[in-house]
């Protein structure tokens, strides 16, 4: 007969099993430990993203960036030449729309002006701004197509063809005034002393009153220059024009960087960017990112609605 004894559980080779209350503790742990790799790799990266590899590159691998240039000169653009033998004086080699027919005239006008004001100022830099507004014509932006008039009219002579550039992702007037001071510091890596605007001299207030403070660029350092269509030769009448804008200047005055949505003015854009095309300023931009992002609708005070950050030119 076999005999059984059992002895007592010696509590030293038993395995316990950890308590809830470790286990959180635990899992505690491993996700810190977790989040201070993420946080420190992510770092490391970053930094070394920012550094030479060794072959010159870097995140944005640019060519040393223009010196000698302090002032900016804009051509707002308005249609699209597309190109032909009368370099621009046939209107069947432009896309425009209806209300256009008999301005094109004074298209090559603001080209004209804006050239004469970049020779006259070696300091200066000289901005086509337009984009892609048209998807019937395809692609073609309309700073593109001032620029090849500008040359089909030898307009541009070497020493300012060194100096002028195209800005092609704006789609209306407050953006062909700050998407080219972007542009602008993309050429120079500087923003300007001096900022020149050429467009209708019907819209004089709209740049001047509006988009200016909208920036809070100087009163002192922003300068406009207007010409205006021949109104006997155009289609449009120069009062239900003027009346247009008036409607125009109301709509920015209560939507200042056109970003109310459903809004008519960027209801506009939208229209405007038939390709969907997307900037970069705010990369090659840093310190315009919070202006570039900035809408100022909060149904307070129109002045409260003005973007409120430090900005390059007001140091």
């Amino acid at each position: 007969m076999g005999i059984f004894i059992q002895l007592p559980e010696c509590n030293s080779l038993r395995k316990r099993r950890p308590s809830r209350l470790s286990r959180k503790l635990l899992n505690a742990v491993f996700l810190a430990i977790v989040l201070i790799f993420w946080f420190f790799g992510g770092v490391l990266w970053m930094s070394f993203e920012d550094k030479d590899l060794g072959t010159g590159a870097t995140a944005i691998d640019l060519k040393a960036a223009m010196v000698g240039v302090n002032n900016l000169v804009i051509v707002t653009c308005h249609a699209i030449w597309l190109g032909g033998p009368t370099a621009g004086e046939n209107e069947a080699e432009w896309a425009i729309e209806p209300f256009q027919k008999g301005e094109t005239v004074t298209f090559i006008q603001h080209i004209e002006k804006g050239i004469e004001i970049a020779l006259q100022d070696p300091e200066s830099l000289l901005v086509f701004s337009g984009g892609e507004t048209k998807a019937s014509v395809g692609p073609i932006s309309e700073a593109d197509g001032y620029f090849d008039l500008a040359a089909a009219r030898n307009l541009l002579p070497p020493s300012l063809l060194t100096r002028t550039t195209t800005e092609k992702s704006a789609t209306d007037s407050y953006q062909n005034v700050l998407f080219s001071i972007a542009r602008f510091h993309e050429v120079t890596g500087s923003y300007p002393k001096l900022v020149t605007v050429i467009s209708h001299d019907f819209k004089r207030d709209r740049f001047q009153q509006l988009h200016r403070a909208s920036l809070r660029y100087p009163e002192e350092r922003f300068r406009f220059v207007g010409i205006d269509p021949d109104w006997e030769k155009t289609v449009s009448i120069k009062e239900e024009t003027l009346k247009s804008e008036g409607m125009t200047r109301k709509a920015w005055e209560i939507d200042p960087y056109a970003c109310a949505e459903n809004g008519e003015l960027k209801t506009k854009r939208r229209a405007r960017n038939p390709w969907r095309r997307v900037n970069s300023y705010s990369t090659s931009c840093p310190e315009l990112k919070g202006l570039l992002s900035w809408c100022g609708l909060g149904g307070v005070p129109s002045e409260l609605h003005i973007y409120p950050g430090m900005l390059p030119w007001l140091k």
